[in-house]
């Protein structure tokens, strides 16, 4: 799974009334390179914060690296 930009699980309070505590103590603030990688989802992530992971590609400027382009 590709995702764009490292994100985090984060669930909005409204919702945190709604859900079992148990879920929500497993989800939020989860990254969704741990929360995929727990379910068995190969998963990259492209973003310029290098957190979690990421691989720091700008979507907005031509790639030229030959490892990343197929």
């Amino acid at each position: 799974m590709l995702e764009r930009g490292n994100q985090v699980i984060w669930i909005y309070p409204p919702e945190l009334d709604t859900l079992p505590k148990e879920l929500i103590e497993e989800l939020n603030w989860k990254s969704g390179q741990d929360y995929y990688a727990e379910k068995g989802v190969l998963h990259t992530a492209l973003d310029l914060n290098r957190k979690n992971g990421a691989i720091p590609l700008d979507l907005a400027k031509p790639n030229k690296d030959p490892e990343l382009v197929g």
